[in-house]
């Protein structure tokens, strides 16, 4: 069972998960030391804690979700946008150069776009398929 971080534990952990050095993490959490070199080893022999290392862990996994799930959310914008600019009239041409340049930069083209409910539009591996002109405002 894990052992609950003290309250300067949990903010040292915020603090080193936020990308400060463990270093400055100690001091900012309000470690008190004499010397800059008591600092740096105190610094890392709560790095070398379980408690703290599970705890920084969980954290670094629940911001690289957050992370995931943003860059998901900016894709699906980006591409629901490139939709609705196209417009019924959709120029696969212009829209496969759009795709082409989101996934050299990593982001995967989603599989379904919903644009209020009327057009769906699903990415079949490279290809981008058809899609459905709409007569319905």
């Amino acid at each position: 069972m894990k052992d609950k971080l003290t309250a300067q534990q949990a903010l040292f952990v915020e603090y080193y998960c936020s990308g400060m050095t463990a270093k400055d993490a100690y001091i900012k959490a309000g470690y008190k030391n004499k010397s800059d070199d008591a600092v740096r080893v105190s610094a890392s022999q709560l790095l070398t804690n379980p408690n703290i290392r599970t705890t920084i862990d969980e954290r670094l996994n629940e911001i690289r979700q957050n992370i995931d799930d943003q860059i998901k959310l900016s894709t699906d914008r980006a591409f629901a946008t490139m939709l609705d600019l196209l417009g019924s009239e959709m120029d696969f041409a212009r829209l496969g150069a759009a795709k082409y340049i989101l996934e050299i930069a990593g982001h995967k083209a989603p599989e379904n776009i919903n644009i209020g409910g009327k057009v769906t539009w699903t990415v079949e591996g490279v290809d981008i398929g058809k899609f459905p002109k709409s007569n319905d405002s």
